[in-house]
């Protein structure tokens, strides 16, 4: 499994182990339905704003959304520099900066 995968199938599995339905889900987090639905069937990217409002919604850690499949927990392992290919702006390289602090300081909690 690749980390959307992981990803998608912790986010059903953690939202069903609450008994919420994705409407439940979705009313909580202020999306829509149809945008939890493709989160839940490997659908669009998702930034770390909405990861992190999902994990709060759901009482877990970002870093439990990507829990592997086989049970044991692992820090997502991606390789950033893809989003340095590009000339970012002082914003994106700030927001890919927090994003990768808080990844690691997930994954810290976890040694």
């Amino acid at each position: 499994m690749n980390l959307r995968q992981d990803f998608s199938r912790n986010l059903k599995a953690r939202r069903k182990q609450l008994g919420w339905t994705q409407q439940e889900l979705a009313d909580k987090c202020r999306k829509t339905v149809r945008y939890v639905n493709h989160l839940e069937n490997t659908g669009p990217n998702v930034t770390i704003d909405t990861l992190e409002t999902l994990a709060k919604a759901l009482d877990c850690t970002i870093f439990d959304l990507f829990q592997s499949a086989r049970g044991k927990k692992r820090a997502p392992k991606t390789d950033l520099s893809k989003f340095y290919d590009h000339k970012e702006t002082s914003s994106e390289a700030a927001s890919i900066d927090f994003a990768i602090g808080v990844l690691k300081t997930e994954r810290s909690k976890y040694k």
